[in-house]
Order: C-alpha cells, then structure tokens, then sequence
C-alpha cells in the first residue's frame, strides 16, 4: 500500500514538472535556439493533460488477500549449538596436549563456546518469533480489512482511501477529489476541475524560420482541450478506485468554476457527471480511448459544444443511479 502511495506521489511530481517546463517554455519561446524546446515542452504538457487516464495505482486483489493463508511460524534455531556440541563431544586431545596440561583447558574454551552458541541460537529465534508474530498481525489486520472492504463495510472502503495519497497527480494539474462510500459496494467522488489554471489558453508552434510563434488557442480548440482534459481526469478517478477497493461502481462527478450570466460570478457547476460500473470500465483500454468519447460507453450527464465548450449539468444521484438505485 506504501509503495503505491509513493507511485502515485512520483506520478504528481512528473506532472507538476510537465506544467513547469511549459510554463518556463513560453518565456524562452523568443530565442531561436531554444525554440524547438520550447515548443516540445507545450506538446509535451498538452499530452499530459490529456493522458491522466493512462496512469494510476497497481490493482490490489483483496479476494485474495482474505483468501491468504497464515505466515508459518519458525522452527527454533539450534545450528550453532549442535556444531559447537559435536565439536566438545568429538574433541580428543593429543598426546602432547595430554602432557603439556592442555587437554583440559581446550575443552573448557570449547564448553564455552557451547554456551555462546546457545545464546546466539536462542537470539537468532527470539528474533525470527518476533518478525514472525510481525508478520501474523499484519496478516490477521489485512485479511481482516479485506474481509470488510469485501463486505460492503463503508468505513472499511474510507479507511482505505485515507491510508493513499491517490489523487496527488490530479491534484499537481489543479484538481481536488471529494469521495465519499455508498452501500452495495459503491462510491462517489467529487473532481474540482480548474480548467483556468490547467488549459493553456496560448499555442506554441515552429515557423519554419526556426522560431516559436506564440498566437491565442483558437476557442474551438480550448474547448475540446478542456473536455479532453476534464473525461481524462473522471476516468482516472474511477480507475484509482477500481484498483485500490472492490467496489463494483462509482459516481464521479467533476466540477468547474462557469461564467453564470445572471450574476457576472464564477460559480462552481457540474460538467461531468458519469456513472461507471466495474464490469464495463474493465474492457476499456485506456491507452488506446479518446477520452470524451469514451463515456458513450457509461450512463452520463455531459452537455458539449464545440462552440461554447462544456456546460452546466445535472449530477447523477449516486445512491440513485444504476441496477440498484
């Protein structure tokens, strides 16, 4: 569990590299020399945002860690006792050790070390019932948590989000999840989506004298970039769930800050609101799907137009929706 925390915290870090760079290749985009670079750095940054999908944690197979058997306990170690016996018992001083009144003095060192032996036997074991009562407590604790989890047990599934740092590489992009557990081994996730902060609104291109041209990303353009962007991210959502629990469905959501007309603000909306069972999510291939229209294959709330991009819709209701809702 620790080593996919850590996966997923190198996994930010690499993204959050990515924006750097392409934010530091706008500003290096007027050299000729560097022009090249540049523009490789806003490819390579517009290929992340719409590649979140794409990465994610090791799926966890709880079934079979509560199907695991027991760690075995150690046999008590006594290798160096039974040498330093069989080098006492079969010791027999010569005939000059005889005279020279050594005989006696070597079989004491050897009785000693005898009793040395059985002390580093008796360490060695106490060592290994230590790593082994370790090992058996981790072992009750798991299958026990796998048991749970495998139960529908809600705040077995939560305990198991909080023990990750799932969402660090969506959160590097300006993102931040809500998740909250459901009966009948369902969960529902909230995404903060800060399209504004995250889209380039700039294109970086190579003239063919060599330089960088820097020119506004036609509306059109933006538009489906952020869709992309926003699909990707709710796939990767569902995708860390999937991998670390056994819930059979989840709800996501994601949300962004929209012009309401009304009221001149920025108000928080939906844009994206899908239901997506386990079943059908695991005959994607997720290296291969265009993002946005990849949610054909999900019940979905979605309202795009390549004219004025993402719009506000209604979020699916997570205790609703579905075969059991």
């Amino acid at each position: 569990m620790a080593a996919a925390a850590r996966a997923a915290e190198r996994d930010a870090q690499r993204r959050a590299k990515a924006r750097q760079r392409y934010l530091a290749a706008v500003g290096r985009a007027t050299e000729l020399q560097q022009a090249a670079e540049a523009v490789q750095e806003y490819e390579e940054y517009v290929a992340s945002l719409l590649s979140i999908h794409k990465g994610g944690s090791d799926p966890i197979n709880w079934r079979t860690r509560a199907g695991q058997s027991a760690p075995t306990p150690p046999v008590r170690t006594t290798h160096r006792e039974v040498s330093a016996r069989l080098a006492l018992d079969s010791y027999n001083p010569t005939s000059l050790a005889r005279w020279l009144g050594l005989g006696e003095t070597r079989k004491e060192r050897l009785a000693s070390e005898l009793d040395e032996a059985r002390k580093n036997d008796a360490a060695d074991s106490a060592a290994a019932e230590r790593r082994y009562q370790e090992a058996l407590a981790d072992y009750h604790e798991q299958r026990e948590l796998a048991e749970r989890l495998l139960a529908g047990d809600v705040e077995a599934l939560m305990e198991v989000i909080r023990e990750f740092n799932l969402f660090s590489a969506i959160s590097a992009l300006g993102s931040s999840v809500q998740i909250r557990a459901l009966p009948n081994l369902r969960m529902a996730a909230e995404l903060q989506i800060h399209g504004e902060d995250c889209i380039p609104r700039q294109a970086l291109t190579l003239l063919k004298s060599g330089r960088a041209s820097t020119k506004k990303l036609p509306k059109g353009d933006y538009y489906r970039l952020h869709q992309d962007y926003v699909c990707s991210a709710v796939l990767r959502v569902a995708r860390e769930l999937f991998a670390l629990t056994p819930v059979e469905a989840v709800t996501v959501t994601a949300t962004d800050m929209v012009l309401n007309s009304t009221t001149g603000h920025l108000e928080p909306q939906a844009l994206l609101s899908a239901f997506i069972p386990r079943a059908t999510f695991e005959r994607l291939d997720l290296n291969r799907v265009d993002p946005s229209d990849c949610f054909r294959n999900f019940l979905h709330n979605m309202n795009f137009r390549p004219s004025t991009g993402l719009g506000p819709v209604d979020p699916l209701d997570p205790e609703r929706v579905g075969p059991n809702g």
